[in-house]
């Protein structure tokens, strides 16, 4: 059995991690998780809103 018949419909999917980190400090500020076809920009306005 080769590894494509072992995982048989398993469909394997991507996270994407978007981090807000201070420039001075470089500390992680915000934090936010989303599937692999969103992009930085339209999870902005979500990090910003942790940080304020």
């Amino acid at each position: 059995m080769g590894a494509q018949e072992a995982r048989g419909d398993y469909a394997r999917r991507c996270l994407e991690m978007h981090l807000g980190i201070d420039a001075q400090s470089q500390e992680m500020r915000a934090i936010e998780v989303s599937g692999s076809l969103v992009g930085d920009a339209p999870m902005l306005p979500t990090l910003l809103q942790q940080i304020d």
